[in-house]
């Protein structure tokens, strides 16, 4: 199978995650980010550069984006992620891994087998926020993770004693890509919705 490769300028994380979530909507469902810049790729016979160029001009930003098309053969994805995605620790007591790397033997650990590059803690608002998490006590409180990804703050949430969590996403490969993830860490509390805030139960967030 062929897929097409497109790389951008060397850019912020904040730029980078605004591509992904964009052409996430236009069939590319693998980014990684290397010293060259920021890819994005998505199956040859999926791929409509003329529905991918009005898409980013569609953001101001994004207006004009320059970028570098390329043809690949194949894609090892699991090779990918386990150069794009390394381990992760969380204030010693916590790890972040993919399930084809080996524990690191810390307390808690969190498998994630992401569908895309971002969702696995390395960003800073995640691993700023997975801190924060840890020195929470969650026994008798509610969560709601808004725009869940890989679902990891809300499996953690869990992990942390919760019993009741929303969690949300207005993508279909994070939604589904969010219960996998909770599946593989054994999360049973967490119910995963796909849409905005309005799927959200009302009266649950405010009991």
């Amino acid at each position: 199978m062929s897929y097409i490769k497109i790389t951008f300028p060397k850019s912020s994380d904040e730029q980078n995650e605004l591509i992904a979530a964009v052409l996430g909507t236009c069939n590319f469902d693998f980014f990684d980010e290397t010293e060259d810049g920021f890819n994005a790729y998505t199956e040859k016979v999926l791929f409509q550069e003329k529905q991918m160029v009005e898409i980013l001009d569609s953001i101001d930003i994004l207006q004009s984006l320059p970028y570098q098309k390329e043809e690949i053969e194949k894609v090892n994805w699991n090779e990918e992620w386990e150069k794009n995605f390394p381990p992760l620790m969380i204030n010693k007591n916590w790890s972040v891994r993919a399930d084809f790397h080996q524990p690191k033997g810390t307390l808690h650990e969190i498998i994630i087998t992401p569908k895309m590059s971002f969702g696995t803690g390395h960003h800073a608002t995640t691993s700023m926020m997975m801190q924060l998490l840890d020195e929470e006590d969650f026994n008798s409180k509610s969560v709601f993770d808004f725009g869940s990804g890989t679902g990891i703050l809300a499996i953690m949430a869990e992990m942390k004693g919760s019993k009741n969590i929303y969690a949300n996403d207005i993508e279909d490969w994070a939604y589904e890509n969010a219960i996998e993830n909770a599946e593989k860490n054994n999360c049973s509390h967490i119910q995963f919705f796909h849409g905005g805030i309005e799927k959200i139960p009302v009266q649950p967030l405010i009991s």
